[in-house]
């Protein structure tokens, strides 16, 4: 059975690759819109450098325009969800090493699902660059 989605023409397991892909993303968009709807802009960690913070308000334009490329041209849309889901492991593992070395705080719940999402975003994304 082949699917076609946006430019590519799929088998069902690449297509629930990419379905799980977007549903991470629209877990990411939920998770940063509901931050700002609940602390306001440029708010979500204020004890962070304000980058990090500007960094996770726009991850949810960021997270929008993955699902939407995923859905006209899956390439880009993986090339594009490896750069955000790798950059954002890299700004979240320091946000916590700066939480524990001034605070003595060691959460890193985000990180327990983002490693093996970004694993998987990694791994799959070379199985698409040839289709």
């Amino acid at each position: 059975m082949r699917i076609i989605v946006g430019n590519r023409n799929l088998n069902a397991f690449q297509f629930i690759v990419v379905l799980v892909i977007i549903l991470g993303f629209i877990i990411g968009t939920y998770d940063h819109a509901n931050m700002i709807l609940k602390k306001g802009l440029l708010s979500a960690r204020p004890e962070m450098p304000i980058v990090f913070n500007i960094f996770w308000d726009t991850l949810v334009i960021g997270d929008i325009l993955v699902i939407l490329l995923l859905l006209k041209n899956i390439k880009i849309g993986l090339d594009l969800a490896s750069i955000i889901i790798v950059t954002d492991v890299i700004v979240n593992s320091t946000s916590v090493g700066i939480d524990y070395y001034y605070h003595r705080n060691f959460v890193m719940f985000g990180l327990f699902t983002q490693i093996p999402f970004m694993i998987f975003v990694l791994y799959y994304r070379r199985d698409f660059a040839n289709i």
